[in-house]
């Protein structure tokens, strides 16, 4: 049952129709509001995380209802900002697109005077109603079962992660991080954009789990697809990713010697990836089913370098039966995604599955089935899966080179007239 997002008129977003199920990847030019989109829906998606603290926190002042509405507004300007707005602004989110009744509802008509209103479908105002009603209702129910409950409600039984790019940085500093943030007064936090921020503490409350004698024992699973990412990350950044003495290496061989480089002295193409890769290790390694939004897997790195990290993230999503949302300006990226969904579309057919795997492994075989793909320009969002083939439409991979071989040849007709 797929989630689905609307956008009318916000920022660079003039009109937005998404499905937001399985595996989605989003591309189009710089500046056109793909990161709005994937922003907003990281921001419907954490809606329960939000319920769920109000719900177990003793010491609210004032109703739940409204305290929900400051928080809410709070994380929708530390997202967006304060973005100048047309009237008609709306956003609109469906957990079950099937159920008119699942939504959440957004709208920023006067955004300054009024700058929030949110509305609710019927069964999510029925669980608020529920929960007001309840004196001390936190203590009247243990949080698994509340968060059984709100997985049920917003159908989404799934932790939201974010992943934004200029990871790059984040790696450069990383010894810095923790004193920065501890040292921050809430003004100077608030200059932070809060998916970033996000991504920074997830990445410091996982760190101290990549201890040595604990990832060594990852990297020697008997697991395949834990196995096979764990390949594929040392494949693409040439090394093994280590956290111990509160310092964060890669360790590589070379000349038959162990060789180890800290994180911040790393490549930029490794410092982008590594964080990827090391929550797909973590959230894999725990069983763990998670939404991950990544912006630009492929910042920094070679094509055959972008394949691997596709790779790992769609074994990790078919091991998991976890989703992603990805966000590149990548033709590589596509293409990779295209040779992944040909291999689901062979795979369903028995004579090819035993060559198949000789040539791809099947953990990474992509089911066209749960695979959208969508690019926004315009202020538009449309499809780009060819219906046909249930694979990224070829002339939309061939459109940016098609432009530049129209100029090429421009030009080379214009030499030929000179030479006449």
């Amino acid at each position: 049952m797929a989630h689905y997002i609307e956008i009318i008129n916000f920022g660079p977003v003039d009109e937005c129709s998404v499905d937001v199920d399985g595996l989605t990847v989003l591309t189009g030019p710089q500046a056109s509001g793909k990161s709005t989109i994937a922003k907003a829906i990281y921001f419907f998606r954490t809606i329960k995380d939000e319920i769920f603290d109000l719900a177990i926190n003793p010491m609210l002042l004032g109703s739940f209802t409204d305290n929900l509405r400051h928080r809410l507004l709070f994380k929708f300007r530390n997202i967006f900002g304060i973005p100048e707005l047309n009237k008609d602004a709306r956003l609109r989110y469906y957990y079950n697109k099937r159920n008119p009744k699942s939504y959440v509802d957004i709208s920023l008509a006067n955004y300054f005077a009024h700058p929030f209103s949110a509305s609710v479908g019927s069964e999510f105002s029925q669980l608020i109603t529920e929960i007001t009603s309840q004196n001390e209702w936190y203590k009247e129910f243990q949080t698994v079962n509340l968060k059984n409950m709100l997985s049920q409600v917003f159908n989404d039984d799934y932790e939201t992660i974010y992943i934004p790019s200029g990871r790059s940085t984040i790696s450069l500093l990383y010894k810095q991080l923790p004193y920065m943030l501890a040292t921050m007064e809430d003004w100077q936090l608030k200059d932070i954009d809060y998916c970033t921020r996000k991504f920074i503490e997830l990445t410091l409350k996982v760190r101290p789990w990549f201890t040595k004698n604990r990832a060594n024992k990852i990297y020697e699973s008997s697991n395949p697809s834990i196995l096979e990412v764990q390949q594929l990350s040392q494949k693409t950044l040439g090394a093994k990713y280590l956290y111990e003495k509160n310092a964060e290496s890669l360790n590589f061989i070379r000349n038959n010697e162990l060789n180890s480089i800290e994180l911040n002295y790393a490549s930029s193409g490794q410092q982008e990836a590594v964080w990827v890769f090391n929550l797909l290790t973590y959230y894999q390694a725990e069983g763990k089913k998670i939404f991950s939004i990544i912006e630009e897997p492929e910042a920094h790195l070679h094509p055959e370098a972008q394949y691997n990290l596709i790779k790992a993230i769609t074994t990790f999503c078919n091991h998991t039966t976890s989703q992603a949302m990805i966000t590149t300006h990548s033709p590589y990226v596509l293409s990779s995604f295209n040779n992944l969904l040909y291999a689901g579309k062979m795979g369903k057919v028995s004579q090819f599955q035993a060559k198949l795997q000789e040539i791809i492994p099947k953990t990474t075989w992509l089911d066209p089935d749960i695979f959208n793909a969508y690019i926004q320009e315009d202020g538009q969002t449309r499809s780009i899966i060819d219906s046909d083939l249930s694979m990224i439409n070829l002339e939309e991979l061939d459109a940016v080179a098609a432009r530049q071989d129209d100029e090429y040849e421009q030009m080379l007709a214009l030499s030929k007239e000179v030479d006449k």
